[in-house]
């Protein structure tokens, strides 16, 4: 059934990225809602107390059972309502556990509010209090505003079909108190569309943003930026950094102009991926690119001279420009950022060495 809704939703069409997102509980509103709730149950305890001794003259049907099965029903809501706020607060915000455990939670929070709803209101319809039906409404759409999109709709579904057979089976099943089911029932799936289509052009935004901070625009490989985010896989691994840039290339691109630079740069960028892998590669800035492989040195020195010779067998545009790249790379382990820093800068100390001697070539060291 839930993959069901989920193709129905397009969520199976999403990345990993945006459907990770719109699969996680929402904390916040968890939060907010359980806390509202709590507040209205104890309103309704103070409410049924004050009823209780101020009121001389009490309807028919205020009797002690009927007094006491309220109470008990109030204060069940209350105490999962509490409950569910001390997680929210006290272990999830704080220790950031498992997102499945806040969803059941969710579920479980959400279905005592539907125990509330039908057992409460079915028993005041059967003797004309229909306030109930208003508070139901409302608790029952900020219920289901903390359950992810697809089991939002799947339990409005629940909530209309469980409450319409207790009205039925308690002979209190009107056409109005149907017509006013399927109300409810209406809005809690327009709630849940709406906010699944919301979440998903905030996540879709979340998403882009996420990918241009991270990523040249030019080349698609990861920025500058982006290297000491990676720096966590790299810990405490001995890996070998290379900085490398394009043999002339400020003079083939004042020469031939932008268009032609621009897609030299694709084509090295494309390169560097195909024979090092796109989480390891990254434009440095201009023409220069590092890289960071945890590759042996000499399977490292045989794909820079497969990407050396793909490199300079590429024609620009029909240009004649031949193609070349300088490079230099050192073999160290990483155990702080600092580290890292260390090695990228005498990597670009070899490289400009490189250059100042024999271009096209890439050169290298052992560092302790």
């Amino acid at each position: 059934m839930g993959n069901k809704i989920k193709k129905f939703m397009g969520l199976d069409k999403h990345d990993e990225y945006i459907s990770d997102k719109l699969e996680k509980a929402d904390h916040k509103a968890l939060t907010f809602v359980s806390a509202f709730t709590a507040l209205l149950g104890l309103g309704l305890i103070v409410t049924l107390l004050i009823y209780k001794v101020a009121i001389k003259e009490k309807p028919r049907y205020y009797t002690d059972e009927w007094q006491r099965i309220h109470f008990i029903a109030y204060g069940v809501l209350v105490l999962v309502a509490l409950i569910t706020f001390a997680y929210c607060i006290f272990i999830y915000k704080k220790t950031k556990t498992n997102e499945n455990s806040l969803q059941v939670i969710a579920i479980i929070f959400c279905v005592s509010l539907s125990y509330y709803g039908v057992f409460i209101s079915i028993m005041d319809l059967q003797v004309g209090r229909d306030g109930n039906i208003f508070i139901l409404t409302q608790i029952m759409i900020l219920g289901n505003m903390t359950l992810i999109p697809f089991i939002h709709i799947i339990s409005s579904f629940s909530i209309f079909f469980v409450y319409a057979i207790c009205a039925y089976a308690q002979n209190s099943f009107t056409l109005q108190n149907g017509a006013n089911l399927v109300l409810v029932w209406g809005v809690l799936v327009v709630i849940a569309t709406m906010r699944y289509h919301s979440n998903l052009k905030m996540y879709e935004y979340q998403e882009q943003m996420d990918y241009y901070s991270s990523h040249d625009g030019t080349t698609g490989l990861f920025n500058r930026l982006a290297m000491v985010g990676h720096l966590p896989y790299y810990m405490n691994e001995q890996v070998i950094v290379m900085m490398c840039d394009i043999d002339d290339f400020k003079k083939i691109n004042d020469t031939y102009g932008h268009d032609v630079g621009d897609d030299i740069l694709i084509r090295f960028g494309k390169l560097l991926k195909e024979h090092f892998g796109d989480y390891g590669c990254f434009r440095y800035g201009g023409d220069e690119f590092a890289v960071i492989s945890e590759t042996e040195e000499s399977t490292f020195i045989k794909k820079c001279e497969k990407l050396r010779g793909d490199f300079e067998d590429y024609t620009v545009k029909s240009t004649p420009v031949k193609l070349s790249f300088t490079g230099g790379y050192v073999v160290g382990s990483i155990k702080d950022v600092s580290d890292f820093n260390e090695l990228v800068k005498k990597a670009d100390i070899l490289l400009y060495e490189s250059k100042e001697n024999i271009k096209s070539q890439v050169i290298g060291k052992k560092v302790s």
